[in-house]
């Protein structure tokens, strides 16, 4: 009885393995074929275990395929880990991170040979950093100083990635950390579009607003298939089915017919890959082989009078507008006038700031709990790490990276091992509590030791230190 039940998994595993071996093969084929491949999807059962090496500290989040000039990369859903298939088929993980839960969703995408990983949903909030990884230390790094624009997929956004111009696209709604009170005021959905520069690091300076003819919130369209220019998108509000352009701002109207036959070519196919060269959708069907393929004939696209969304009223271009040259000379002479009450001016500013890091202050105090949700979001160890950070700050001293080293179990692990190692569980905590925040100071600071300067010493923020207290690192 035993050994025909050992027979049975043992069979089960097997084949379990050689289909997960014949998805990765089957995607290197691809990508070996055509390096243009874009918008590579594995759809059917157990398809986040493509090889055993991911059961190595895995997360329970679904793999997605990235393709870099002929080379897969792989990330993992809530994950910070990434992955590279080489054209052997090995998989080599290239990052040295351990943190999960805080970027389900997160939109990841390949620009000039540099992973970036952007927003995401964790912790009760979603985040709107932009993240890239550098592979050179296996550690992912936040781009500071720039607008935070709060999007997760799935969950209150739904993006484009335009890579022959290099932008993201995001349609989204915006929404405030669930552990924000709203005193019970009705937060009005209102579909808004941003757009990421990954050129110029930046984001656009203000959200454009989505034509309401076709959407009032992100979940009023449903993105069918991303192809090399333009997406397949299907709207609930007008009941079409549109190409769109993100860069050009334009809408065609697909035949609906189009739409139905690519539903037909899925149907049916329990496990399949999907994959775009240029605006070719190509669907591999694994249980049998075979390739389809699907394009929109010229015949089937109709002009649609409408724009996705508004543009700004007024150009930033003054060359577009020679009447405005006088304004310009009036404005000169203002600002003129304005520096003779400059030192006025400034103290009025440094008298703002106080003011506004006071309500933060006093945000935190009408909410003590704040700091509790903040801890809990935290690994032990990063946990113990604050703590020990904590106690010394309240005997009024700093930390030593020996004593960070005992904490991290790292004492007698090679010196460079120590600081990769030191700087991620620090850099973490930081970066959490900025997201948690909504701050861009860090919790933990550092600075050289003053009885040796090679040394360098930790201490908490002295304006959150007494934010915190031992009643919330207990469990």
């Amino acid at each position: 009885m035993y050994k025909l039940q050992f027979i049975i998994y043992l069979s089960l595993l097997l084949s379990y393995n050689a289909q997960s071996q014949m998805i990765k093969d089957k995607i290197i084929e691809i990508v070996k074929k055509n390096k243009a491949v874009q918008n590579i999807q594995v759809i059917g059962g157990g398809i986040s275990k493509i090889d055993s090496f991911f059961y190595d500290g895995g997360s329970n989040g679904d793999l997605e395929f990235l393709n870099n000039n002929g080379t897969i990369w792989l990330t993992q859903n809530g994950s910070s880990k990434v992955y590279k298939i080489d054209s052997n088929g090995a998989v080599k993980r290239l990052d040295r991170t351990f943190n999960q839960g805080f970027n389900y969703g997160a939109t990841n995408v390949i620009y000039n040979d540099t992973l970036y990983s952007i927003g995401g949903y964790g912790f009760w909030q979603t985040t709107g950093s932009v993240r890239y990884f550098n592979p050179n230390v296996g550690e992912w790094d936040i781009i500071r100083n720039i607008e935070n624009v709060p999007i997760a997929g799935g969950i209150n956004a739904m993006c484009y990635y335009d890579k022959i111009n290099g932008k993201l696209y995001a349609i989204y709604t915006p929404t405030a950390p669930e552990y924000v009170k709203n005193n019970g005021e009705e937060v009005k959905e209102q579909a808004l579009l941003q757009c990421f520069d990954f050129k110029e690091k930046r984001w656009w300076d203000e959200a454009k607003k989505l034509n309401p003819k076709i959407a009032s919130k992100y979940s009023d369209l449903t993105f069918i298939q991303k192809l090399g220019k333009d997406i397949l998108v299907s709207s609930q509000l007008n009941g079409k089915v549109m190409l769109i352009n993100f860069n050009d701002n334009k809408i065609k109207e697909v035949d609906y017919k189009y739409h139905t036959e690519l539903k037909q070519i899925i149907s049916g196919k329990t496990q399949y890959i999907s994959y775009t060269i240029n605006d070719t959708v190509n669907i591999l069907d694994l249980n049998y082989d075979t390739t389809y393929k699907s394009y929109i004939k010229p015949s089937q696209l109709n002009i649609y009078d409408e724009s996705l969304y508004s543009s700004t009223i007024i150009s930033k271009n003054l060359k577009k507008f020679p009447w405005l040259t006088i304004s310009v000379i009036i404005n000169i002479i203002l600002i003129l006038s304005i520096l003779v009450g400059f030192k006025f001016q400034t103290k009025k500013t440094e008298l703002e700031v106080e003011k506004s890091e006071q309500l933060v202050n006093t945000a935190f105090d009408n909410d003590k709990r704040n700091f509790k949700y903040y801890t809990n979001s935290l690994s032990t160890i990063e946990k113990d790490l604050l703590l020990l950070l904590f106690k010394n700050n309240l005997q009024k001293q700093n930390t030593t990276v020996t004593q960070i080293n005992k904490v991290l179990g790292t004492e007698k692990k090679p010196f460079k091992i120590q600081n990769n190692i030191r700087g991620e569980v620090l850099s973490t905590i930081n970066d959490k509590f900025m997201a948690f925040a909504l701050v861009s100071n860090n919790l933990i600071e550092r600075q050289r030791s003053e009885y040796d300067k090679r040394h360098m010493e930790y201490f908490i923020n002295e304006k959150y230190i007494s934010k915190l207290s031992l009643k919330i690192f207990q469990v």
